[in-house]
């Protein structure tokens, strides 16, 4: 007869069974976070992708209405690129805005008008001249309008994708940027009044009480640091909340001059 086992060796055999299943599950669980891990990370560069290359659509069309979009874009509406209304070919028509101008006033109030509001009231638009140059003129702001819609809907992406962390935080504060430098232009702050229903909840925080009190003669450095902890506050980021900081240092130390917007 073989040697009897010893205790030691009895216990493994008894649990030798118990001990390959828990192998087996702790193999299949490891693998299974190991396969998440990677179909996560693959969700995320196809997200930004997707981001990325919507963004560049956005530029295109950017690039093609560059003429009409300039106009939107100052921190204030500078009235004197409106005298010389833009026919669809790109060339320029003989006509200009003075008649509006004579008949609205400022064209900071012109752009409050509804265009079919006005339209319907002939009275308001009696000429030909008068009428071809305010049909121009909404032209531009339809333009103007549809490029903000395109913005903004990246912006929504970017702003989903980071609270959900989808988006690294170093590469969010490059959109914060792109937030920023929107927020200042007074196209946006004009039709962001009416487009904000569109909208996200997270986004409308973004950028509601910055535009409704919006100041032109506010110092850029403030203006921009707050803008920055304001979204760092709402994303709980502080990479967010030190970006303009590090600029400031990067610029320091290799004597870059910054645009002043």
């Amino acid at each position: 007869m073989g040697a009897e086992m010893g205790p030691f060796s009895a216990f493994v055999f008894a649990h030798l069974a118990d001990f390959l299943t828990f192998s087996g599950i702790l193999f299949a669980v490891i693998s299974f976070v190991a396969q998440s891990r990677r179909a996560l990370a693959v969700q995320k560069i196809d997200l930004y992708q997707g981001l990325e290359t919507s963004s560049i659509e956005l530029f295109k069309f950017e690039a093609e209405h560059a003429r009409v979009l300039e106009k939107f874009q100052d921190i204030e509406i500078d009235e004197r690129k409106f005298a010389d209304a833009t026919d669809p070919d790109g060339g320029k028509t003989a006509e200009n805005f003075g008649a509006l101008q004579a008949r609205f006033g400022s064209m900071k109030e012109f752009a409050k008008r509804d265009f079919r509001r006005v339209e319907s009231d002939r009275a308001e638009l009696q000429d030909d001249r008068t009428r071809r140059q305010f049909e121009e003129y909404e032209r531009q702001r339809l333009i103007t309008r549809k490029f903000y819609e395109q913005t903004l809907n990246l912006f929504e992406m970017a702003t989903r994708f980071r609270n959900k962390r989808i988006i690294e935080p170093e590469v969010f504060g490059s959109w914060v940027i792109w937030f920023y430098d929107t927020l200042v232009q007074w196209g946006f702050r004009d039709h962001w009044p009416e487009l904000r229903q569109n909208y996200t909840p997270d986004l409308r925080a973004v950028f509601n009480g910055f535009v409704s009190e919006f100041n032109p003669e506010e110092d850029i450095d403030e203006r921009k640091h707050r803008f920055f902890g304001h979204v760092a506050n709402l994303t709980h980021c502080q990479v967010i909340r030190n970006w303009l900081r590090k600029l400031d240092e990067e610029k320091r130390q290799f004597h870059f001059d910054e645009p002043r917007v």
